[in-house]
């Protein structure tokens, strides 16, 4: 199994946020939990959150709610005891899910990054 590290592309999300695209309105077929805590960003390429719902329920949440918004999963998914990278492809966007669960402050923290596949 791959490290989240070895598999995300920290200066591309770095460059999305600094070139302001971290406003505006999340994909309507992206799925959010019912009980969000704070949006740190949302826009139709990054929509970034906090929870105080569990971290298994969240992983398990998109892995299920995902498809049922016509995303397919695309890669393996990445599950560690409190962090999990998913991956999902759908009309030539990639969306990929990034969830994390914060002990110090029994929250969960989601990020999802999407991006055209070509």
């Amino acid at each position: 199994m791959g490290e989240i590290g070895d598999l995300v592309d920290l200066e591309g999300i770095r460059d999305l946020i600094e070139d302001g695209l971290g406003s505006g309105e999340a994909p309507a077929d992206i799925p959010i939990v019912e009980a969000v805590n704070e949006i740190l960003i949302e826009s139709e390429d990054v929509i970034s959150y906090l929870t105080s719902m569990d971290f298994a329920y969240v992983t398990d949440f998109y892995i299920s709610q995902m498809p049922i918004n016509g995303w397919t999963s695309v890669e393996e998914n990445i599950i560690n005891d409190d962090s999990a990278l998913l991956f999902f492809e759908k009309d030539g966007l990639k969306a990929t899910v990034t969830i994390n669960f914060n002990s110090a402050d029994n929250e969960t923290s989601v990020m999802i990054f999407i991006q055209t596949t070509e």
